[in-house]
């Protein structure tokens, strides 16, 4: 028995990835607490997302979540501005895709 083929949005898969993206770390940590595999977790999450957008001609961008979404990028202009953003990125395996 061939299985039946199945098209699926991407934004819909988009959508679906940048929440699993934006999960703080803290989320995973009532079940797994062990930081290697939750950023394995993130990074998994954004080849897979990544590959499909790239093939089907939807690649964007991406951003870093803190920056983006938890006011890192408003927290560095309120901070001067300084040359070094890396604290304002927050943990780096957590993306957000345009």
């Amino acid at each position: 028995m061939t299985a039946r083929r199945k098209t699926i949005e991407v934004d819909n898969v988009k959508q679906w990835a940048n929440m699993q993206l934006s999960r703080k770390e803290t989320e995973f940590y009532q079940h797994v607490n062990d930081p290697e595999w939750v950023n394995g977790f993130y990074d998994g999450i954004s080849t897979l997302l990544e590959h499909i957008l790239h093939d089907t001609g939807n690649y964007h961008g991406f951003n870093f979540v803190a920056w983006a979404r938890e006011n890192g990028c408003e927290n560095w202009y309120k901070d001067g501005q300084p040359s070094d953003n890396t604290p304002y990125l927050g943990n780096q395996h957590r993306k957000v895709y345009y």
